[in-house]
C-alpha cells in the first residue's frame, strides 16, 4: 500500500501539469484500448463494438432486451424466409438520405466478403433493392433471430456511396467521429440534440488503471472502469458506482491440437487452478466460478453440477500430467502464456503462472499488445491465451457460437482452434432456431468436460466509477467500456 501511495503522489503531480481543452460540456472516458477497426466487419473487439454503437445505426436495435426497429419504418414477412422493409425518411450525418441501396451494399459486403463474422451471419442469405425506400432479405430460420442479427454491430448501415469512394464511414449514429488519434484519443461530437445525450465525448485510451483512478479524482474522467484489485483502495471508497454481472466470461484457450495437449494434459491443468481462492483473494469477491464455458445466470439449475466447475486438486492434477502423451519431457517445455499486456491481466497470467509452476510445468508469461495478440493468436502462436469474451447478445447460444464454432476460427471467435462435428452440428441447428435448446446445451457441456480445449476460468463483475456529471445522462450506460 505504501508503494501504491507513493505512485499514486507521483502521478497526481504529474498530472497537475496538464490541463484540458475540451468543451466543458465534454463526457469523458477511459476505453482500455483504442479501437481496432472502424469499419463494423472487422471491429469485432469489445471497444470496437461499443463505439460501433454510437456512430452507427442498424435496421433494428434492441431496447430492454426486446428488438425494436429503428432505420427500419416498418417490416412484415410476406412469406416463409423473406422479410419486407421499408426505411425511415432519414439523413446520415453527411445529409444524405437513406436509401435501400446503401443497405444492400452494406449487408452484401457482410454476407460475400471474407470477414471474422461471416459465418455468424450466415443465415442472411440474400438482399435486394425494389426501390430506394424498399428491399427485401432472404434469410434462413426464425424471424426473431433475424431481426436480432440486424441489430448486431456487423450489421451496422453506413454510406455506400463515401465508402466506395474513400473507405470512410458516415452513419446515421447518434455520434459522429470528430477525430481519432490512433493509440491516443477519440473525439466524437453529436448529432442530435437532447437532455438525455452529452453533446461532445472523449475517448481517451488508458491501458494503465491506476493513472485512470488518479485522473478519476482530478476530475479529468467521468467514466472508469476499476480493476478489482482498486476496489478497496482508499481513493475509490465514496465514488457512485455501476456495476455490470455475467455478461463476459474469461478464460485460457489451450492451443488444440498439439500433440503434447491431450485430454489428460487439459484435465490437469483445470484441476490445477484454485478458482476459488483466487476469486476470494485476487478478486475481492468480485467474480463468480464458471460451469464450463456458462456463467450461472445462463446454466440451468439441473446443470450446475460440481464436476462442472473443476473444483482445485493438486493431487488429481499432477497424476493427470503424469498421464498425458508428452510426460515427462512435457516438464521441459518452456509454455508460452499469453495475455493482454494491460496490469489486470498480467496479473491474472502471474496468477495462472503460479498454479501451474506448482505442478511442475515450466511457465513464460508473455504479456502483449493487443492486436498484436489477436493477431498471433489467429496464426495459431502460443501455447495458452488468456481472454475475455464480452457476450454480443443475450443469449446462452452466444457462449457457444462462435468460441467453438469450427466455422469461426481464429479472429472469427473460436481462438483455440477447437472442432468438434456433434458441437458443430448443434451450432448449426441452433443459429436456425435462434436459440440453443437445454438438451442441447446438456450435451455440449458433457463433451465440453470431456475436451476441455480451455482452462474455464471465471465471470468478473465490472465495476465502473461514474461521475455526477455522468450520471445526469441516461446515455451514459452505453459508455460503459
Amino acid at each position: 500500500m505504501k508503494k501504491f501511495n507513493i505512485l499514486f503522489i507521483i502521478i497526481f503531480i504529474l498530472t497537475c501539469r496538464f490541463s484540458d481543452s475540451l468543451p466543458e460540456s465534454t463526457l469523458k472516458v477511459a476505453i482500455p484500448s483504442d479501437v481496432t477497426s472502424m469499419d463494423p466487419l472487422f471491429g469485432v473487439d469489445l471497444v470496437s463494438s461499443r463505439v460501433n454503437r454510437l456512430i452507427f445505426r442498424n435496421l433494428f436495435t434492441q431496447i430492454n432486451e426486446r428488438v425494436v426497429p429503428d432505420l427500419a419504418e416498418s417490416f412484415s414477412f410476406p412469406m416463409p424466409g423473406v422479410i419486407h422493409i421499408r426505411l425511415k425518411d432519414i439523413v446520415d450525418t453527411s445529409g444524405i438520405p437513406i436509401k435501400s441501396s446503401d443497405v444492400v451494399y452494406c449487408l452484401r459486403r457482410l454476407i460475400t466478403e471474407d470477414n471474422p463474422k461471416k459465418t455468424f451471419f450466415s443465415s442472411i442469405d440474400s438482399v435486394e433493392e425494389l426501390n430506394e425506400r424498399d428491399l427485401v432479405i432472404l434469410f434462413t430460420g426464425k424471424k426473431y433471430k433475424l431481426l436480432e442479427l440486424l441489430s448486431l454491430p456487423g450489421t451496422s448501415i453506413y454510406s455506400a456511396k463515401n465508402h466506395k469512394e474513400n473507405q470512410s464511414f458516415i452513419s446515421y449514429g447518434d455520434y459522429a467521429l470528430t477525430e481519432w488519434k490512433r493509440g491516443d484519443f477519440l473525439f466524437l461530437t453529436s448529432n442530435r440534440k437532447g437532455a438525455d445525450l452529452p453533446p461532445y465525448i472523449h475517448l481517451r485510451v488508458l491501458t494503465n488503471s491506476a493513472t485512470g483512478l488518479f485522473l478519476f479524482i482530478r476530475k479529468r474522467l467521468d467514466i472508469f472502469k476499476i480493476p478489482y484489485y482498486l476496489m478497496e483502495n482508499p481513493f475509490s471508497k465514496g465514488t457512485k458506482i455501476a456495476n455490470v454481472k455475467g455478461k463476459s466470461i474469461q478464460y485460457a484457450t489451450i492451443q488444440w491440437g498439439d500433440p503434447c495437449f491431450d485430454a489428460k494434459f487439459r484435465l490437469a491443468l483445470n484441476f490445477a487452478i484454485d478458482r476459488k481462492s483466487v476469486i476470494q483473494k485476487v478478486f475481492h469477491s468480485q467474480a463468480e466460478e464458471l460451469y464450463l464455458a456458462f456463467p450461472s445466470e445462463y446454466t440451468p439449475d439441473d446443470l450446475k453440477l460440481e464436476k462442472y466447475k473443476y473444483s482445485y486438486n493438486i493431487e488429481k492434477a499432477k497424476k493427470y500430467l503424469s498421464e498425458s502423451a508428452c510426460y515427462p519431457k512435457i516438464l521441459e517445455r518452456d509454455l508460452d502464456i499469453r495475455m493482454r499486456a494491460d496490469d489486470e491481466n498480467k496479473a491474472k497470467g502471474l496468477v495462472i503462472q503460479q498454479y501451474l509452476t506448482d505442478i511442475g510445468l515450466k511457465v513464460k508469461i508473455n504479456p502483449m499488445e493487443k492486436a498484436v495478440l489477436y493477431k498471433e493468436n489467429g496464426e495459431k502462436k502460443g501455447d495458452i491465451t488468456i481472454l475475455t469474451w464480452y457476450l454480443d447478445y443475450d443469449s446462452t447460444l452466444n457462449f457457444v457460437d462462435p468460441l467453438f464454432a469450427s466455422d469461426s476460427m481464429g479472429n472469427g471467435g473460436n481462438r483455440a482452434f477447437y472442432s468438434n462435428e456433434e458441437i458443430d452440428n448443434i451450432i448449426n441447428k441452433s443459429r436456425i432456431e435462434g436459440e440453443l435448446e437445454k438438451e442441447d446445451q446438456a450435451r455440449i457441456m458433457e463433451i465440453l468436460s470431456k475436451e476441455n480445449p480451455w482452462i474455464y476460468l471465471w465471470t468478473i463483475y465490472e465495476n465502473y466509477m461514474v461521475s455526477d456529471k455522468a450520471f445526469k445522462y441516461e446515455y451514459s450506460e452505453n459508455l460503459l467500456f
